[in-house]
């Protein structure tokens, strides 16, 4: 399903008498109608979503005519309510189900009907007189405090070298059918998404993306096709541990090492352990106890609850949870000068796996290997999946490393 496409229009002069019974009555609403048909027309027969909701205009990057969220959500009501189109409205994310589970978030969505394409040609938008506007941006910084508010920026080498992975990913992606239950993913357009941490505008935060597959529930997943053929997962063993045993000692943890099992503790509570770890990568010593209440509170799972409270009534962390941090510090003495250094440092931490990510399926791309990307997971056919690791295991991220890290603590 392709997402509504900002980067298209049309210069065909349009008044307000031509389209009278819409009643367009600012001029940006105009500027809307035309993205607005100009899609209908490219993407005829086919779905496009958005988000039927009024946040900021985005920079012009992605938005070149700078049309407001709220004139491209007041014309598409308009169309539906004169049954130009019909409007299906989506779920929003963080939303919990009765049993306090997420449930699935769904962008808003639309689709062309023989009546909005009559209205187009009578207007004269066609295939001839829709232009694309810019090349698409794959780059974005997103506001920490206003998640849905993303900055302008100055292109780096960095930005520069993202902007070709993944404008050449993403072309590859869309040569490819890629589906899940009847759906095809078509018009592929994936954003990494920057975090502008401190006020500083530093492309080392975050960098990771989504939409499409990666929105999907974990457990469809796995029925994700690639040309008609069955895919597999393939995880990285502790991912991001690992890429910071990369970073330090110059190789990656062997296969059969567990990051996170402890000596006399039942693995049934590797869940949790990993967790806390995770807890530790983004948090200081004394918060990752709270943090994780945090989680346990608002967002565990029941399971994960029940886990939870039997792991922390084992004598040995009863008492003292921090001991668990204590035995993770120990555990992973080449690395863990890393642990308990706050937020700022597991963004960045983020960034080294992201970049490694994209950059593992890029080099497959080049290779003509299709390989989907969820996080630290790659999902690619079964023919494919030892490729893919000869390829993880011997990737090393070129971007800059932890010496960034002496940079944070000077600035």
């Amino acid at each position: 399903m392709p997402k509504l496409d900002l980067y298209i229009s049309t210069d065909i002069e349009i008044s307000k008498e031509d389209v009278s019974d819409l009643k367009i009555i600012r001029e940006t609403q105009m500027t809307a109608l035309k993205i607005w048909l100009a899609n209908f027309v490219v993407y005829e027969g086919k779905e496009i979503s958005f988000e039927l909701m009024n946040k900021a205009t985005i920079d012009e990057r992605f938005n070149p005519l700078r049309v407001g969220t709220k004139s491209i959500v007041s014309v598409i009501k308009k169309l539906s309510n004169k049954s130009y189109v019909k409007l299906v409205t989506g779920q929003k994310r963080y939303q919990k189900d009765e049993h306090g589970d997420l449930i699935q978030g769904k962008l808003s969505s639309t689709s062309s009907t023989p009546k909005v394409l009559e209205l187009a040609n009578r207007l004269g938008v066609s295939s001839k007189t829709i232009k694309q506007l810019r090349t698409k941006t794959h780059t974005r910084m997103r506001d920490i405090k206003k998640r849905n508010k993303f900055l302008n920026y100055k292109d780096t080498d960095y930005t520069l070298q993202v902007e070709k992975v993944m404008s050449e990913y993403c072309e590859y992606l869309n040569r490819h059918k890629i589906k899940l239950e009847g759906k095809v993913y078509e018009d592929i357009h994936l954003y990494r998404t920057y975090t502008n941490r401190n006020g500083n505008n530093f492309f080392y935060y975050g960098g990771r993306s989504g939409g499409y597959w990666m929105n999907e529930k974990k457990e469809l997943r796995p029925s994700i096709t690639i040309n008609n053929k069955k895919t597999v997962s393939v995880d990285m063993h502790f991912s991001q541990i690992n890429i910071l045993y990369q970073k330090c000692t110059g190789k990656y943890k062997d296969e059969n090492e567990d990051a996170y099992e402890l000596e006399g503790v039942d693995k049934k509570f590797r869940p949790i352990i990993k967790k806390w770890m995770t807890m530790m990568l983004n948090t200081s010593y004394g918060g990752t106890s709270q943090a994780m209440a945090n989680w346990y509170k608002d967002d565990a799972k029941l399971e994960e609850r029940k886990l939870y409270e039997e792991f922390f009534s084992l004598k040995e962390f009863s008492k003292r949870k921090t001991n668990l941090s204590d035995q993770l510090i120990e555990k992973h003495q080449d690395i863990n000068h890393l642990f308990c250094l706050g937020a700022d440092y597991g963004n960045y931490y983020q960034w080294l796996e992201s970049n490694m990510v994209f950059d593992v399926a890029h080099q497959c791309a080049l290779a003509d290997v299709p390989v989907l990307t969820v996080h630290d997971e790659y999902i690619v056919r079964e023919e494919d999946e030892d490729y893919l690791k000869m390829v993880m295991y011997s990737t090393a991220d070129t971007h800059k490393g932890l010496d960034f890290l002496y940079e944070l603590e000077f600035n």
